[in-house]
């Protein structure tokens, strides 16, 4: 990567990435520009005009070369593609370095439904670990819920009384309190309390 904007600085860790942006509606996915990133900074500008395969002087690209017959003098930490175009915040969070000690990515704008994630953090001896795969659902529609017995405003001594409710679909979770929210009591959803 020589000439390309900068010189590797040795014995300093680098984060690099390669955006390939496609023809809009190619149905052969073919690149049109590219954008290298140094350390989440786009460095020289995208080039237009890409075409047909990633091939350079009849040699296919490879990691760990500097196209001119050398090998790249360094260790490479992870290699990952991606079926997709990851944005510079998304790029930091693969690489968040130790001197915050976290890294918080806000997702907008997800759809309703399940959504899945994980987390990873890699010690500086290389030792990886990871949580296990953790589950949100996001719903924007509100869970509709209606008491049908007791009527509403009903005062009762009974400690026995029954409550029935329908809801709809989307509930997932039902808790009952008493008056003084001082109980409360899981339901299993879709069955009336005795």
């Amino acid at each position: 990567m020589k000439g390309k904007g900068y010189t590797p600085i040795d014995r300093e860790w680098m984060t690099r990435a390669l955006l390939l942006a496609e023809q809009a509606g190619a149905a052969d996915e073919v690149p049109v520009g590219a954008v290298l990133v140094k350390d989440g900074v786009a460095i020289g500008v995208a080039q237009t005009g890409i075409s047909g395969d990633i091939i350079y002087n009849s040699i296919s690209p490879r990691i760990g070369h500097d196209g001119t017959g050398g090998d790249f003098n360094g260790t490479i930490d992870d290699v990952i593609i991606f079926n997709r175009s990851l944005s510079a915040e998304e790029i930091a969070g693969l690489y968040a370095n130790q001197t915050s000690g976290y890294l918080q990515i806000n997702y907008t704008s997800l759809s309703d439904g399940a959504h899945t994630f994980k987390a990873y953090t890699q010690d500086m001896a290389g030792n990886v670990n990871s949580t296990g795969t953790r589950s949100v659902a996001t719903d924007t529609t509100s869970p509709q819920i209606s008491i049908t017995y007791p009527p509403n405003n009903t005062n009762t001594s009974d400690t026995g009384i029954n409550v029935n409710y329908t809801r709809g679909s989307d509930v997932v979770n039902c808790w009952y309190s008493n008056d003084t929210y001082s109980t409360n009591t899981s339901l299993n959803c879709g069955t009336n309390i005795t």
